[in-house]
């Protein structure tokens, strides 16, 4: 009688691939896996270990993407209430040439690279085109956008629509409100670009999100989202054209 085959074995999930942002300023060092973004994620997706430490999770209670390290100036390896950062889970940094690593060895050598001090590339790249205008700042937030770091793609899209190259734009924006839900004001720029394209009822329902999303008014968005969404011609509907993102107007 053959014997029967065992069965396949399971194909290894690969570890991810993280990126590094370490604000000095604010001591914080954030590791995320490339084009995930830290700020304005669903409720859910931090799951803290410690008042200074959270792991981020792909979807609540999904696989962790990636960590947020606060007062990393003042990171203490033997913290005890820091030991389950040096188990499980496990990830790959490039950058600092570690893979199937913790959270605790990237901690580690991350402050061996960065010192309290030194800003990651993407920080500085941030910095500068925070002082700049127009291309020159673009230029800088697309270089920032290329270490890794998806929060940049909010930047380029409202830069892009300051330059009045809102197809561009709305490519940008549309993608970080998909890596970003909860960013009021990446929906109300969003709406702005929308508009420019021609796609009225996608812009309206892009402020009317911002809207939602800023109830009390706190960021500002809620009242720029409510005057564009008062101006618009409420019969407008969106040109069946072409989608600048690439993906199937919906």
């Amino acid at each position: 009688m053959p014997v029967p085959s065992p069965p396949p074995a399971a194909t290894p999930v690969p570890a991810p691939r993280l990126y590094l942002s370490h604000d000095a300023d604010l001591g914080l060092l954030v590791a995320l896996e490339h084009g995930r973004v830290a700020d304005d994620q669903p409720r859910g997706c931090w799951a803290p270990v410690a008042e200074t430490f959270a792991y981020l999770l792909a979807a609540p209670g999904g696989r962790a993407v990636g960590f947020g390290l606060d007062e990393f100036d003042r990171f203490d390896p033997d913290d005890p209430e820091l030991a389950e950062i040096w188990d499980a889970p496990r990830f790959d940094v490039p950058s600092l040439g570690l893979t199937d690593a913790s959270a605790g060895e990237i901690a580690t050598a991350a402050r061996h690279r960065f010192g309290p001090d030194e800003d990651s590339l993407n920080r500085r790249l941030a910095a500068e085109a925070k002082s700049l205008r127009g291309e020159e700042a673009l230029e800088r937030w697309r270089a920032c956008l290329e270490t890794g770091d998806g929060s940049a793609h909010y930047a380029v899209g409202y830069t892009l629509c300051h330059l009045g190259r809102h197809p561009e734009a709305y490519s940008h924006l549309r993608h970080h409100t998909e890596i970003a839900p909860r960013s009021s004001w990446s929906w109300c720029w969003l709406g702005r670009a929308a508009e420019a394209i021609d796609r009225p009822s996608e812009a309206r329902e892009a402020y009317r999100t911002a809207i939602e999303l800023d109830p009390d008014g706190r960021t500002g968005a809620r009242r720029n989202a409510e005057r564009r969404l008062g101006e618009m011609p409420p019969a407008a509907v969106d040109h069946p054209g072409h989608d600048p993102s690439g993906r199937p107007a919906g």
